[in-house]
């Protein structure tokens, strides 16, 4: 009898701790393969100050531009500017333009600044688009199946350095 309620305990300990984990991955929010994503925030979709703060935290500057785009800039210590990101125009806040060459923003969680060109996944478009003499060029990509549901959906840039490393990535509204 005493193995048995031993072998029953083990059982629910175990349906308790598979279930816990199980409602935990739930909890993770999938990004639509389809979109293209800066740390969670939807290109050419409208978000609130508060949620672009969220997603991007404190800028260094924050600024209405004269386009009427809400601009959130970060720079090094040299005062050289590493990150802007772009809503508007306003009144609308949608994530219409951005560029930035430090690590700490990522497209659709896969890549960033720094990594390989070959981190961009295989089903995304990707076309070579300018290749200087020092080997450093740019790309163009996109996911396969890029919906244009915006007039002037740009796909992103991807600069690269000799060595296929990510230098710099950006998008800009229209081409």
């Amino acid at each position: 009898m005493r193995i048995f309620m031993k072998r029953i305990m083990t059982i629910f300990l175990l349906m308790l701790v598979s279930s816990s984990a199980y409602s935990q991955l739930q909890q993770v929010t999938l990004l639509d393969p389809d979109k293209v994503y800066v740390n969670g925030l939807e290109a050419y979709k409208e978000y609130s100050h508060q949620a672009a703060l969220d997603a991007l935290g404190t800028p260094d500057k924050y600024y209405l531009d004269e386009g009427s785009y809400y601009c959130y800039c970060w720079y090094d210590e040299d005062g050289k500017l590493i990150a802007n990101f772009c809503f508007g125009p306003a009144p609308y806040r949608w994530l219409g333009y951005f560029s930035f060459r430090i690590p700490e923003f990522s497209i659709n969680n896969l890549f960033t600044v720094g990594d390989h060109i070959s981190k961009i996944p295989s089903s995304w478009k990707k076309e070579l688009r300018r290749k200087w003499d020092d080997g450093s060029r740019i790309y163009y990509c996109s996911p396969a199946n890029w919906v244009n549901t915006y007039e002037r959906q740009s796909p992103l840039k991807v600069y690269c350095d000799e060595r296929g490393f990510i230098t710099i990535l950006a998008m800009e509204t229209g081409y």
